[in-house]
């Protein structure tokens, strides 16, 4: 029996070539898009469950909100370890990380800048499953002139050099402008993809730098017991942050913790959370966005629906061609569940030659969806366990949504009513097949606007001027390797040609800097500032506008004492107009006259509102400990580019041993909103997939309209009517369901829009000019699908078509 159904399936197949084709492209199409968001989707959920005991893992976070700033960060006092385990019995052990500033290590004459160096507690591969290679982890970490370096990095420095068989354990490493020698004491495997974090080098940490004071200096990770819940830990913080930071906390600590309005506390992270939903200050690497994958998910939800739609939409139509096999199969016999199972099965089997195709589809254009995603999937990953079950589950519901339906209409047909009248479905009315063209188009409208906006939002976020010229700028690392020399390595620079003007700085823009606590001298509440040290050409060199006052000036030796602040932090300090009176007090130091005041500027991505912020120039003893100078950012005049470089490398290797290091302040704004241009791009080839997609639906149903009402084609153009007129009497109807689809989409989108765009600080309207113009460009898609079918019908011979008949 089932062998023939088999045949009869494939006799059905060959009959009716075109539906068929149409059918298992769709679907093809449809289940290829969905798998492919699928293991993207995959990719970004599986974020750190390679650990063993992830689902035991959390991060200790710290918020504050101190004179109306707010700041939820990742780090943590680096005291909050020895609290944990003193105070809470549930924690099975903890770890504290500490990113170290980049430093260019040597070995022989191979110089390299390394920016990804961890200082790590002991304990580290025993809390985490990274993979060690060779090596004693446990001696390494104990030691401070020893190092663990990844496999990519041992090839790095020692693959060329070294045979094949030799280990890179024992050799040493100069590290930094101090040449401090520290030896390769093992090898761990590289960080998988998947990991909220990277290495390259692991060193042990300083216990010297943990103080009994509240300093915010570490990443903070603990592990509870098998049998424990995290709320029975998240409990105790309240006891003991009184105990040991609001009890200890003396001076202007104490005053601002205890000012009306401020607040300080600590939150917990599970480990399986921090890739998608934690968008902290100081992450430890670039995170993703859940709202993004919920976006995905949608996307592949609504393609497969379209797809199976398409199927369904088309099975109906089908059932008229089959009409009378069915009525004359049940007149000799045939049982309408066995009918049924005929029907499910080739339902089936068209399926399933979708998905070989789809696999197909999936194998050939991997490499692109690879390039747009900025991610590296395998053709494997389709073997994985998980993914087969998935695939397994989509067939399963994809045949029983694209062919329930029609089986069941198909098996119940009557032979009489069926051997008596034409089944042929007319287009009037609300039916099944009308309410499911809405369903299409309705979901076209909505990616269709929904891919504007996102474009919209990511050309605000990549052209929207930060508030100075970022052009033609272009800075380099390793400042410290200069020593004494940095003045007279600027002065030299300024003598180069082409060369506007220079300027030093602790951080550059699109990142902000540290903040500490600051308060208008003679005023009680302390504000906190986003804090940059510069030297006295960072005005001239970025070009953001002096609003009041003056900035730094050289000649004047008091303005080492001088502060400049941004318009953000004048209204935080209630400063309307600048007075010789107003200085800033803070951080041990007293008295620091506010010079000038600047427009705001973008420092940070625009997700984020601009700062409050405060700038000096580094003076010793105050800031330049904390914050010195790491970068240098130089100003030139367009054209000859590369020549440019080339001098300031040249001069750079007069006064410098380290590595030299360069790059553009516009690539740096190009790197921070790269996710959102990936997923823009994803976005919209998808979208273009799902309006494909429900555009060879929409042409298939106008061709069997136009092929079922031939005859009154023909009738009417013999009776005088015209092209025109014949187009809009066959697409009227279309697109009447077209206009339904098109007007239902508008509030549905808003809301969508409305969640993904509340993320950031800065974004665009959601306007009736999108709305319309996506509209109109639903129609014309819509018009040209079906203007083709129904103006080809209308210049047919009548007589030809009344023969036929």
């Amino acid at each position: 029996m089932i062998r023939n159904y088999f045949i009869v399936a494939l006799r059905v197949f060959l009959r009716q070539k075109i539906y068929s084709s149409i059918k298992i492209l769709g679907l093809a199409i449809g289940i290829s898009a969905t798998l492919l968001i699928a293991m993207y989707i995959s990719g970004e959920l599986s974020y750190d469950h390679f650990h063993a005991d992830g689902e035991r893992i959390f991060r200790v976070g710290s918020y504050y909100r101190f004179g109306g700033n707010e700041t939820s960060s990742c780090y943590s006092d680096a005291n909050m370890a020895g609290w944990l385990k003193q105070e809470v019995p549930e924690v099975e052990s903890v770890l504290r990380l500490a990113v170290k500033p980049a430093e260019f290590i040597k070995y022989q004459d191979k110089i390299f800048t390394e920016k990804k160096i961890i200082e790590v507690d002991t304990n580290f591969f025993s809390f985490f499953n990274f993979k060690l290679l060779q090596g004693n982890a446990s001696d390494a970490l104990s030691k401070n002139d020893k190092v663990i370096i990844t496999e990519a990095t041992a090839k790095k420095y020692f693959g060329s050099q070294q045979g094949e068989d030799e280990s890179p354990i024992g050799k040493i490493l100069l590290v930094g402008s101090e040449q401090k020698a520290m030896e390769v004491a093992a090898i761990v495997a590289d960080p998988p993809e998947n990991s909220h974090f990277k290495f390259d080098m692991l060193v042990s940490r300083d216990p010297h730098k943990d103080q009994d004071t509240v300093y915010q200096n570490a990443y903070t990770y603990f592990k509870i017991n098998s049998n424990t819940h995290v709320q029975s830990v998240a409990n105790r913080f309240p006891d003991f942050y009184k105990k040991y930071v609001d009890n200890k906390s003396t001076g202007e600590w104490h005053d601002m913790l205890h000012q009306p309005g401020n607040d300080y506390h600590f939150f917990i992270q599970t480990l399986f959370s921090i890739h998608l939903d934690s968008h902290l200050s100081y992450e430890l690497d670039a995170n993703g966005d859940r709202n993004q994958i919920y976006l995905l998910g949608s996307i592949a939800l609504f393609i497969v629906l379209l797809a199976c739609t398409n199927f369904l939409n088309l099975a109906t139509v089908s059932a008229t061609l089959r009409a009378k096999e069915i009525a004359v199969r049940k007149s000799i016999g045939s049982l309408q569940k066995n009918l049924f199972f005929q029907f499910m099965l080739e339902a089936y089997f068209y399926t399933f030659i979708a998905f070989i195709i789809s696999i197909l589809i999936i194998y050939v254009s991997l490499d692109r969806f690879n390039g747009l995603t900025g991610n590296e999937y395998n053709f494997s990953s389709l073997s994985q366990p998980n993914f087969v079950a998935g695939m397994i589950i989509l067939f399963a519901v994809i045949g029983l949504l694209a062919g329930g339906y029609p089986s069941v209409y198909l098996s119940s047909l009557t032979p009489s009513v069926v051997l008596k009248r034409n089944l042929a479905i007319g287009f009037k009315g609300i039916g099944l097949r009308n309410v499911l063209m809405v369903f299409q188009f309705l979901v076209a409208c909505i990616l269709i606007i929904s891919t504007i906006t996102i474009y919209r939002q990511i050309n605000l976020i990549q052209n929207k001027n930060p508030g100075f010229d970022r052009a033609s700028l272009f800075y380099i690392q390793n400042i410290e390797s200069l020593g004494k020399n940095k003045v007279t390595f600027k002065n030299a620079l300024m003598n180069l040609p082409d060369i506007v003007s220079t300027s030093y700085s602790n951080e550059l823009p699109p990142e902000a800097s540290a903040d500490f606590s600051f308060k208008l001298k003679g005023k009680e509440e302390y504000h906190l500032l986003n804090t940059f040290n510069i030297d006295h050409d960072n005005l001239k060199t970025l070009g953001y506008h002096l609003e009041q006052g003056r900035f730094f000036y050289t000649e004047i030796p008091s303005d080492s004492f001088a502060v400049v602040i941004n318009t953000k932090a004048a209204h935080l300090l209630g400063i309307k107009n600048l007075t010789d009176d107003h200085f800033i007090a803070g951080n041990n130091t007293e008295g620091m006259k506010i010079i000038g005041i600047i427009d705001d500027f973008n420092f940070e991505s625009l997700r984020n509102e601009i700062k409050p912020m405060i700038m000096f120039m580094s003076r010793k003893g105050d800031f330049g400990g904390f914050l010195p100078h790491r970068k240098m950012i130089i100003r030139f005049t367009t054209g000859g580019l590369e020549e440019k470089i080339a001098d300031v490398q040249n001069l750079w290797k007069e006064f410098s041993s380290a590595p030299f290091e360069y790059g553009f302040l516009d690539e740096r704004f190009e790197a921070l909103y790269r996710t959102e241009e990936r997923f823009g791009k994803v976005a919209m080839v998808f979208t273009l997939i799902a309006i494909v997609v429900a555009c060879t639906g929409l042409f298939s149903l106008v061709a069997y309209a136009t092929g079922t009402r031939a005859r009154e084609i023909a009738i009417r153009k013999v009776m005088g009517a015209s092209v025109q007129q014949l187009v809009f009497l066959i697409g009227r109807n279309f697109l009447t369901l077209i206009i339904y689809a098109i007007t239902l989409s508008i509030p549905l989108t808003w809301y969508l829009m409305k969640t993904w765009l509340s993320s950031y600080a800065y974004r665009v309207d959601f306007t009736f000019e999108v709305i319309i113009g996506s509209g109109l460009l639903v129609l014309v898609i819509a018009m040209i699908t079906i203007g083709y079918q129904t103006v080809n019908a209308a210049l047919r011979n009548p007589t030809v078509l009344l023969q036929s008949e």
